[in-house]
């Protein structure tokens, strides 16, 4: 896993993913942490229902698959925290899936308390988009199950 330096995931910072995939993530992040629905659901492709368009498992757990699915997810995860900002701090990947790991801070809420934690989101792409989301797993099991993390 390739450590990104910065808050973005720039193509300088990341040098061993395509410019066009380190632009798809940091389009993302950044509509993720501005609550951008919208803009985030530009990214997603919808999986035509012959291709299977229930959740999947991707890096061993099951995700969301398809644009409704995702946006259902990602509406139901912003609408539980008060505050939630998600920072990309390294990229994985085997074949389409793609473990980012993130450097969370949440508030929840009714409270005035940030908490902060290492989580991992995994994606799966398809054509240059996002077909497959799991957001906020265990960082160590998601890069284990893809075979890049021994133990």
């Amino acid at each position: 896993m390739r450590l990104l330096p910065t808050r973005r995931l720039s193509r300088k910072a990341a040098s061993d993913v395509p410019e066009h995939i380190a632009e798809l993530f940091s389009r993302f992040y950044d509509a993720l942490n501005d609550r951008n629905l919208p803009g985030i659901e530009e990214l997603l492709r919808e999986v035509e229902p012959e291709n299977g368009a229930g959740p999947r498992k991707a890096a061993g757990f099951r995700t969301s698959t398809g644009r409704a699915a995702i946006m259902l997810e990602l509406r139901s995860l912003l609408d539980s925290w008060a505050s939630y900002r998600a920072e990309p701090a390294g990229i994985a990947s085997v074949d389409d899936q793609y473990v980012v790991s993130t450097t969370t801070v949440t508030r929840p809420l009714g409270t005035s308390i940030d908490m902060r934690s290492e989580a991992a989101d995994i994606f799966v792409l398809e054509r240059g988009r996002i077909v497959g989301l799991r957001l906020r797993v265990n960082r160590s099991a998601a890069l284990r199950e893809l075979g890049l993390l021994e133990g």
